[in-house]
C-alpha cells in the first residue's frame, strides 16, 4: 500500500469518527456550577425578615431587588459538549493546495452574562417575568496535546505545524458551534431551569399564585 492509499483511508477514518454536535458526547446537559451557599443564606435571610415584617406592603418593595441578588450571587454553566472534528489547512502560498488534515477534540461551552439578568414583577397577570440576555458560544478550548495529523503535501512547515494548527482548529471548532442551533437550544432551556430552581422558593413564599415567565433578549 503506497503513501496516498494510506492517507486516504487515515482520512476515511477519521472522517467517520466525526460525530458532530448532533451525535455530540454530552459531558454535561444540565451542569450547574451554583454558589449554593451564598444563594441559599441570601434565601433564608429574606424569607425570615419577610415573616418578621407586618404586612405585604415592605415586601412587595424588597421583591424584585432580591430575587436579582439571589440570580446574581450564582454562578452558571449551561451546556458543554465534547466535538471530535477534521480541520483542512491549506497551502499559505497555493490556497487550492490542501497541507494537511488535523483531527481535533475541542470542549465547547454556551451560556449567558448572569449580570445582565433582568427581573420584574407583573401583579395583574401574577408574573414574575426573567428577561435574560443572548446564548454566546465562549471561546473553544482544544486538546492541543491530541492533535492528530494527515499530511498530504510535500513541504509542510514541521517546526510551526502544532500552532498553526491550533489555530485552525479553534477556527474550525467556532465556526460550527456558532451554526448550530442545538446548543442555543439547550443552553436556554438548562439555563431556565437552573434559574427557576433558585428563584422558586423565594416566589413561593412571596406569594404561590405567582409564575415564572422567561423573555430571552435575542432573536434565536
Amino acid at each position: 500500500m503506497n503513501r496516498e492509499e494510506r492517507n486516504a483511508r487515515a482520512i476515511a477514518r477519521a472522517i467517520r469518527s466525526i460525530g458532530g454536535y448532533g451525535k455530540a458526547k454530552v459531558i454535561a446537559v444540565c451542569v450547574a456550577i451554583v454558589t449554593v451557599c451564598v444563594a441559599a443564606v441570601i434565601l433564608v435571610f429574606v424569607i425570615n425578615s419577610s415573616k418578621a415584617q407586618k404586612g405585604p406592603a415592605p415586601q412587595e418593595v424588597d421583591a424584585v431587588s432580591t430575587l436579582e441578588k439571589v440570580v446574581k450571587n450564582s454562578s452558571l454553566s449551561t451546556y458543554e459538549v465534547v466535538y471530535n472534528g477534521v480541520a483542512t489547512v491549506y497551502n499559505s502560498e497555493k490556497p487550492g493546495e490542501v497541507d494537511y488534515y488535523v483531527a481535533y477534540t475541542a470542549t465547547v461551552n454556551a451560556g449567558f452574562d448572569i449580570n445582565n439578568i433582568e427581573i420584574t414583577k407583573d401583579d395583574d397577570k401574577k408574573e414574575i417575568v426573567i428577561s435574560l440576555p443572548a446564548v454566546e458560544v465562549f471561546e473553544p478550548k482544544v486538546k492541543i496535546e491530541e492533535l492528530d495529523y494527515i499530511v498530504v503535501g510535500k513541504k509542510v512547515k514541521t517546526e510551526t505545524i502544532s500552532a498553526d494548527a491550533y489555530k485552525i482548529c479553534k477556527q474550525d471548532v467556532a465556526e460550527k458551534a456558532r451554526n448550530q442551533a442545538e446548543i442555543y437550544k439547550y443552553a436556554k432551556a438548562n439555563g431556565e431551569r437552573l434559574i427557576k430552581g433558585l428563584v422558586m422558593p423565594f416566589v413561593e413564599k412571596l406569594d404561590e399564585k405567582y409564575t415564572v415567565k422567561f423573555v430571552w433578549r435575542d432573536i434565536r
